[in-house]
Order: C-alpha cells, then structure tokens, then sequence
C-alpha cells in the first residue's frame, strides 16, 4: 500500500504533467468531494506551472461513481467538469463495476443517461 507522501508526489506529477503539458485531465472512478480535491490540486497547480497558451484551457474529464441522475451532472458541472463519461452501472459497487452485464441493461442505461444529458442540456 502506498504511504500518503508516496500518494502526494504522485498526485502533484500529475497535476503538474496535466497543467504543462496535457490537453485535459481525466479522474476515473471519483465521486463529487474526489473531484473537489482534484479540482483543487489542479488549480494549485496552475498557480504554480507555466501552461503553454497553444494547449488552451485544461479540460475535465469525469467517470463518476455512485448513483447518476440529474442533480449528479449538475453538481459536476458546477465544479466545472467538462464531460462526464457514465459506468454501464455506476452505482455498482467496486468490485462490480466493470463486469458484463446484459444488451438491455447496457442499452437502458443508455437510454437513461441519454435522458439525464437531455433534461440538463
């Protein structure tokens, strides 16, 4: 198991790689307060990396955990996630996460998200 100062230099080269030299940064697997921390390393961040103008602002990319509905990817997008990318079944727990699941789940979670994604654009 990692110690938390082996954890923190490793989240301060990413954060650093992502600011100076990344198009975006993707969190995979984060509920809301995660990405608040990540947020928040990140904008430490750029306070104190140079960013290349030509890479444009950083984009943030998303898989969140846990339920998802409306509120979820609002409150994601108040943080100002750029894009959510949705689990098959994102409120499975962990270890579930990315086993198989059937056509019709797969495609009625689609079909769900798709609703969540319309409702809120």
């Amino acid at each position: 198991m990692a110690t938390v100062k082996a954890r923190t230099a490793r989240r301060q080269a990413t954060v650093r790689r992502a600011i100076t030299t990344g198009h975006g940064w993707y969190g995979f697997g984060l509920t809301l307060d995660q990405t608040k921390e990540w947020l928040a390393a990140l904008a430490e961040g750029a306070g104190r990396y140079d960013r290349p103008a030509e890479l444009g602002p950083l984009e943030i990319t998303v898989t969140p955990t846990g339920g998802f509905d409306e509120g979820v990817a609002e409150q994601f997008a108040a943080l100002g996630v750029d894009r959510l990318v949705v689990l098959p079944r994102p409120d499975a727990p962990r270890e579930e996460r990315h086993r198989p699941i059937g056509l019709d789940d797969l495609l009625r979670n689609v079909d769900r998200v798709g609703a969540v994604i319309d409702r809120t654009a």
